[in-house]
């Protein structure tokens, strides 16, 4: 899938429209894509919830998948390290591929704020469909 059909297939998503991700860039070597701070995003503790921490990777690692040729690309398993909370700040997502087999990849992704500080680090498994 070209880049052109990988932005737009995800920046008109309603699930992309209601979080407010940016288009950063999507390569076969990485993607990224930036999630600006909105309080409506916060827990109970006034940071940014975990599971858009997820969602943010999740979208980067699926837009990355598909940029290296599969047609669709499922989760099939996500493993979040939660390194500090975002408070008030853009989060920054970085997906790259660590292997890629016939039917899987196994594909690693950091989040960041505007400093460069880590926010959390992942892998995780896609079943792909080429």
């Amino acid at each position: 899938m070209i880049e052109q059909e990988i932005i737009e297939r995800f920046t008109k998503s309603d699930f992309w429209s209601f979080f407010g991700f940016e288009y950063v860039r999507c390569t076969r070597e990485e993607a990224v894509i930036r999630l600006p701070f909105r309080k409506q995003l916060n827990n109970t503790q006034q940071t940014v919830h975990g599971g858009v921490y997820m969602s943010i990777m999740d979208t980067a690692m699926g837009m990355l998948v598909l940029a290296r040729g599969a047609n669709d690309a499922t989760t099939i398993q996500m493993v979040s390290n939660f390194l500090r909370p975002a408070i008030e700040e853009t989060i920054i997502a970085k997906a790259s591929v660590i292997k890629e087999m016939r039917s899987t990849s196994l594909l690693q992704g950091e989040l960041y704020n505007e400093s460069g500080d880590m926010l959390a680090y992942y892998t995780a498994t896609f079943r792909t469909k080429k």
